[in-house]
């Protein structure tokens, strides 16, 4: 009796072994299909892998020799390599290129006269590598060619008002050096020219972060990012069991939390700071007057993203549709702020000094 009862436990534990791991199969085949609360999604999720660098065999995708010709790559046939970090830009995607490359990851950035040949080794941080490049789609004119994807896509994340800041103080941030300018579909800019890049860049973080949020296994927030986050990053990438090279000698697997200190510690937090003219300054209260509906969309995107962010009007019922449309005789990702489930006269008690962002 009792050995019949020790079998029926081992079978019932063998059983709920094997529904945990199908479980834990089917959240991963299904990660990319990712729900931001207030966040809906249209499109098919194989059209949004299909532009993305993300290796997804559910959606057809064949893994060719890395030595494989140039002749032989189409959209669903590709080398592939083991993981891609990814963002909007000035999201740190430089200090995480560098952390990792100081683990001793081959790991570079997109930038062909510092950190290529791209995608390295292991991968590529960068945040243009999100989109694949077409012939009526070319990456900026500083950034190579690839034609790869990434078996792994980390999600890397900063708080909109400071990557807007950033990116609108960069001059040469124009309509004609935008990132994936005809695979992202910008609503029309303002005539403002004091709030013009910054219009753009607004509309950039909303649009390139829902899309990647369809492909990403794992996100990570730069503001609250410690050595343990750039660890886990290594963790999340699949880097684990991987043989790195540090000073010259062969190590297995992520670094200890001890390393991984030693590694980072030369790194500088403002390691872009160059890019930038730091005298431009503007608060929400802006963004909000030149586009009221990709404000909101950008703050109830950022609060599901984990930032604390509080607009002085409602934003119950409000919801951000994304997805693919044909514009331009092409497939472009866009985004509106459906307000059909909203209250009518939230916007009628605005109070532009009651903005409230502590992230």
């Amino acid at each position: 009796m009792k050995n019949a009862c020790l079998c029926k436990t081992a079978v019932f534990w063998s059983a709920l072994f094997t529904f945990v791991s199908n479980l834990h199969l089917t959240t991963e085949a299904t990660s990319f299909r990712r729900q931001l609360r207030g966040v809906e999604v249209w499109s098919d999720a194989c059209e949004i892998l299909d532009r993305s660098t993300k290796f997804a065999p559910e959606c057809g995708h064949v893994e060719l020799p890395i030595t494989a010709p140039n002749s032989t790559y189409n959209v669903t046939s590709m080398p592939v390599r083991q993981c891609l970090v990814t963002g909007v830009g000035r999201s740190g995607t430089t200090y995480t290129s560098t952390a990792l490359t100081n683990f001793g990851f081959n790991m570079n950035h997109d930038n062909k006269l510092d950190n290529c040949p791209c995608p390295g080794v292991h991968g590529s941080v960068s945040h243009v590598y999100a989109l694949h490049e077409t012939e009526a789609c070319e990456y900026p004119s500083w950034s190579p060619e690839i034609y790869h994807r990434f078996r792994r896509v980390v999600h890397q994340v900063r708080a909109p008002l400071h990557v807007v800041l950033s990116r609108a103080a960069q001059a040469k941030f124009d309509s004609t050096e935008l990132m994936r300018e005809c695979a992202l579909h910008y609503h029309v800019v303002t005539k403002n020219e004091t709030m013009r890049l910054a219009h753009l860049a607004l509309q950039k973080w909303v649009l390139q972060n829902t899309f990647i949020t369809q492909i990403a296994d794992y996100t990570i927030n730069v503001e609250s990012a410690t050595t343990i986050s750039y660890i886990r990053v290594c963790n999340e990438c699949g880097l684990g069991d991987i043989v790195r090279e540090v000073n010259g000698m062969a190590q297995k697997g992520c670094p200890t939390h001890g390393d991984a200190s030693l590694a980072v510690a030369p790194i500088s937090h403002s390691i872009n700071r160059n890019h930038t003219n730091k005298t431009l300054h503007f608060h929400w209260d802006a963004l909000y007057q030149t586009d009221q509906d990709m404000t909101l969309a950008a703050v109830i995107v950022a609060r599901a993203l984990g930032y604390n962010i509080h607009p002085p009007v409602s934003i119950h019922g409000l919801v951000v549709r994304c997805g693919f449309i044909t514009a331009d005789g092409m497939r472009k990702w866009h985004c509106l702020l459906d307000r059909s489930q909203a209250d009518p006269i939230a916007g009628l008690h605005y109070r532009r000094f009651l903005w409230r962002d502590i992230s």
